[in-house]
């Protein structure tokens, strides 16, 4: 859950925002960008918002996608409101 992720004190103010009025209008959430080195949490912040909001996430990597159909596999694969 977002209340139990440390760190980030108002990146996890603004995400609850968003997570909520995407939950108050039964709409997928807006895009979001995390950004920055390996190892500081943002694919764990990327399950924390997919749990907050009860959707699946989808994990893949760049170099995991070497051709054009690799990246329409995995987009087939995605249920309506996957993260």
């Amino acid at each position: 859950y977002l209340r139990e992720y440390i760190g980030q004190d108002k990146v996890k103010d603004q995400l609850q925002i968003f997570i909520e009025a995407a939950k108050m209008r039964d709409e997928a959430l807006d895009h979001v960008l995390l950004f920055g080195p390996p190892g500081l949490g943002k694919t764990t912040m990327a399950f924390v918002i997919a749990n907050e909001l009860g959707v699946n996430l989808k994990q893949t990597s760049g170099p995991v996608i070497e051709k054009a159909g690799d990246l329409v596999a995995i987009l087939n694969d995605l249920e309506p409101g996957d993260f």
